[in-house]
């Protein structure tokens, strides 16, 4: 028996399980929601209510939007393999400091945390463990020294904040992400990849 045949049926095998059992814990077709909108469908599907419902601006089609969120100018990222929407991710300005970056991130995991309960995991260091003043842990950020990042579970999906050294232009600052992740959907394009192989 060729084992690699039996990877396929028993990946179909425990999705049909967790569809099965998620309308016993009430969350049936239940989908992460980003300002209310499920995460569910495909870019073009989200990004039209995106637009429609939440005043955002399409930048590159079905892909990148632009708007308010949190009541700052961010930037909307969609992921969806195989055309099935499974995160949007929050760009927020770039910073110039470490006091701003870190203001606007103790912000967000103060609100998040009110709404979401405990994080499921926090981790906040350098890894120069003598990085004491704020123009060092600047630099540490930028040079990918640095780990701020907070996740909480949710019945449906799972929310991540974290700081990142990602540099839309060049020259510019570090940022913070937010990303907004669906289990459901996530589990689909799993299944997809795997009937690729």
């Amino acid at each position: 028996m060729n084992p690699l045949k039996t990877k396929r049926p028993m990946k179909k095998f425990l999705f049909a399980l967790i569809l099965i059992a998620l309308p016993l814990t009430g969350n049936a077709q239940e989908h992460m929601k980003f300002m209310g909108i499920p995460i569910d469908g495909t870019p073009a599907q989200f990004g039209q209510k995106l637009v429609t419902q939440k005043g955002m601006k399409e930048v590159v089609a079905e892909k990148v939007y632009s708007g308010k969120f949190f009541a700052q100018d961010c930037i909307i990222s969609l992921y969806a393999p195989h055309n099935c929407l499974c995160s949007v991710n929050v760009y927020f300005p770039e910073s110039s400091s470490w006091s701003n970056i870190l203001t606007l991130y103790d912000a967000l995991k103060r609100h998040l945390t009110a709404k979401y309960d405990i994080p499921s995991k926090v981790e906040e260091y350098f890894d120069n463990k003598n990085v004491n003043d704020d123009y060092s842990k600047f630099i540490e950020l930028k040079n990918d020294r640095c780990h701020y990042s907070t996740s909480w579970q949710a019945p449906v999906g799972a929310i991540r904040l974290n700081m990142i050294n990602f540099q839309l232009s060049s020259g510019s600052n570090p940022r913070v992400c937010l990303s907004y992740h669906d289990y459901i959907n996530s589990i689909k394009t799993e299944l997809r990849s795997s009937d690729d192989l």
